[in-house]
């Protein structure tokens, strides 16, 4: 089964193992979450490890900058061409270690690429 948001689905990255109450009350809490929610069965397939092939992006003083942009993590994924989960993950840790630093530091804003680079390398990034 995969549970489809919209036009995208929520991938939990491993199967959930439930008894079939757990599932209703688990498909009942996602609607409640989620108003456009749909629930499709589908057959799974089995992936083998190396099976899937990717490409690790390294995270640049640009990239860096425009995650403290107000772009929507979407927008950003698409600029960066990274994934949405890899977006969210990195605003997660970056920003308010960044914004922390920056109180140390005594800056105040605007923040500029300046202080982005100086916070990276300060941090061996």
């Amino acid at each position: 089964m995969k549970i489809y948001v919209t036009n995208n689905y929520i991938d939990f990255e491993a199967p959930i193992h439930m008894t079939e109450d757990q599932r209703e009350k688990f498909i009942d809490f996602m609607q409640i979450n989620y108003s456009d929610i749909g629930v499709r069965e589908v057959e799974e397939v089995s992936k083998r490890m190396g099976s899937v092939s990717r490409q690790m992006i390294e995270w640049t003083a640009d990239d860096y900058f425009a995650l403290l942009k107000a772009d929507s993590n979407e927008e950003l994924s698409r600029e960066t061409g990274r994934t949405n989960m890899s977006i969210i993950m990195k605003r997660g840790s970056f920003i308010p270690e960044f914004y922390s630093w920056i109180n140390l530091k005594g800056y105040s804003a605007p923040i500029t690429k300046k202080m982005v680079n100086e916070y990276l390398m300060e941090r061996g990034i």
